[in-house]
């Protein structure tokens, strides 16, 4: 019986391994692992009793992760930069006729 119970929670330690570091690897990272460091990452889980707050805070502090945020971080300032420029038909007086009025306007003088 103890080596039945034992195989059933080194397969449930393996298992909850395998998920987590899959969904590290998914939300840290952005990323699907390679076989090899996700075999590496699923030994150290199963073999040095990570925690769940481990394996985030090893993740969430790799190099990876934080060049990650930064260029996220980049992108954003820059559609933000984008969104407060005013467009040019704005600047140009903006209360005037739309550019449909003219069109019509054209059209029924010409």
């Amino acid at each position: 019986v103890k080596a039945v119970i034992g195989s059933h929670r080194a397969y449930y330690k393996l298992r909850v391994c395998q998920e987590a570091i899959w969904e590290a690897f998914r939300i840290f990272l952005d990323r699907v692992p390679n076989s090899e460091e996700y075999r590496a990452w699923v030994y150290t889980c199963q073999h040095e009793n990570l925690c769940m707050d481990d394996l985030a805070h090893n993740f969430s502090s790799s190099q990876e992760h934080l060049d990650m945020v930064a260029r996220v971080k980049q992108v954003e300032e820059a559609e933000t930069e984008v969104e407060e420029i005013p467009s040019a038909e704005h600047e140009e007086g903006g209360e005037g006729e739309s550019e449909e009025e003219v069109t019509k306007g054209k059209a029924s003088s010409g």
